[in-house]
């Protein structure tokens, strides 16, 4: 196992061809692919639900969702309802944690660490939270990291809010 990391920017791409090529990997890396691979990318305008998800959290009627083409995913993560669109960096790195000896929570902190550094060469003051995992600008989350962990592969992603965050929906 070697620590590379393969990053591949794939650009604008729908969320399930996103999902499906984050399982794809993981198979891979369950295989024996050496190198951890993070996908860089953004989304159109879609909803996600975790496990814990409650549809009432999505603030629209399905019709508006279905007028504007909105789609909405449930996925493996825990977890309620997330937003991804347009103009919204999203990183999803599939690392097998037992490589690169790293606990889950040391995994998170490490993302977030990134997430802070970033923001911080943008001149933007993000910190943490005692409350709240994520990475916050004053009272505004600007990211989070999404987990789903499966035989000791980490999958998902690290989205960080965009400045034009949710779409307009009339």
């Amino acid at each position: 196992m070697t620590n590379k990391v393969l990053i591949v920017d794939l650009g604008t791409i729908a969320y399930q061809e996103a999902w499906d090529l984050q399982h794809r990997i993981h198979e891979a890396k369950q295989a024996g692919l050496s190198e951890n691979v993070l996908l860089l990318l953004e989304h159109p305008h879609v909803f996600t639900l975790g496990k814990n998800a409650k549809k009432e959290n999505i603030l629209v009627s399905e019709t508006v969702l279905r007028d504007q083409g909105i789609d909405c995913v449930s996925i493996e993560r825990g977890g309620d309802v997330t937003y991804h669109g347009p103009g919204q960096l999203l990183g999803y790195p599939i690392f097998l944690l037992e490589a690169i000896k790293l606990r889950v929570v040391d995994f998170v902190d490490r993302i977030e660490e990134v997430m802070i550094r970033v923001l911080k060469s943008y001149g933007l003051p993000p910190q943490r939270s005692p409350l709240n995992r994520g990475v916050w600008v004053k009272e505004s989350k600007l990211g989070f990291v999404g987990i789903a962990l499966r035989r000791g592969t980490h999958y998902t992603g690290l989205p960080s809010t965009s400045l034009r965050n949710s779409p307009t929906m009339t």
